[in-house]
């Protein structure tokens, strides 16, 4: 049995009480009560927190306005132990360190920030097969990165995390849509004992050109995402910012695109879509 003693005075004037309270109450209530435990070494680098063998990266110079509301999704999507990179441009890197929720992620070391350094090239297909971008950008502890883009997204509904692709063995999956990509995974495929997934294995991972039901993510191609940037008209018009998505195997079913938004609809972070109201009809 647990005795408690009250203050003299309650708050409502009544004299001082005693409570007892029954044993298996008691170890009831201290079950329940959550443990804290703080980890705090103020003269620990912050990056020793994350597995340094695995590294999502985000490579864009353009000023777009997903760009911190993409970071911050991936960082919840993805398993916690990964760490992040981003390289863009002066003006794309002032935006996304404006954002609280990114300062956060960069004071604990998950997220780095930075210009991309001029010594890097700023073609894409370039800068994946520079030992530059490897060894200073990367950090040569990595073994297993994950590259996305803009146009790209991971679902929180997938039933499979990052890792278990990871567990999987291979040295490249993806969904190959621009000639970046193309570029990269013809020539990874050289390389001896080079361990490839196929379209179908590809398609499970991110959904590009070919259909899959529920995949851990989607990439809508450079294409869409220029269409959806720059082109005129109403957004579900045959001209407007996704006649590009409309026009693909996936997007043009519209069961498929109504599912996709059910199962994944973060996926509108990266995508241009107009309020019901203002859509054009077609």
């Amino acid at each position: 049995m647990l005795k408690l003693t009250l203050p003299k005075t309650l708050p409502n004037g009544n004299a001082r009480r005693l409570l007892v309270v029954p044993a298996h109450i008691q170890t009831q209530i201290s079950s329940r009560i959550p443990t804290v435990k703080i980890d705090y070494h103020p003269h620990r680098d912050p990056c020793s927190n994350w597995d340094q063998s695995r590294v999502a990266v985000l490579v864009e110079a353009r000023l777009l306005g997903q760009l911190s509301a993409l970071l911050l999704h991936m960082i919840s999507v993805v398993p916690p132990e990964w760490r992040f990179v981003y390289l863009g441009s002066a003006a794309s890197v002032a935006v996304v360190n404006g954002s609280l929720a990114v300062q956060l992620h960069q004071a604990t070391g998950q997220l780095e920030v930075r210009v991309t350094p001029p010594d890097l090239p700023a073609d894409i297909n370039k800068l994946l097969t520079s030992k530059t971008f490897y060894n200073d950008v990367i950090d040569s502890a990595a073994e297993w990165l994950l590259v996305f883009h803009a146009d790209s997204i991971l679902c929180a509904n997938s039933r499979v995390s990052l890792d278990d692709w990871v567990d999987q063995g291979w040295d490249w999956v993806g969904a190959p849509c621009g000639v970046e990509d193309r570029w990269l995974v013809d020539r990874l495929a050289l390389m001896p004992g080079a361990r490839m997934a196929n379209a179908s294995v590809e398609a499970a991972f991110c959904v590009g050109d070919i259909w899959h039901d529920k995949p851990l993510g989607y990439h809508l191609g450079h294409q869409a995402l220029h269409a959806a940037n720059i082109g005129g008209g109403g957004g579900g018009g045959p001209d407007g910012p996704d006649k590009h998505l409309r026009r693909s195997a996936v997007w043009k079913n519209k069961a498929r695109r109504l599912a996709i938004y059910e199962y994944c609809p973060e996926i509108k972070l990266i995508m241009e879509m107009k309020l019901e109201r203002q859509r054009s009809l077609g």
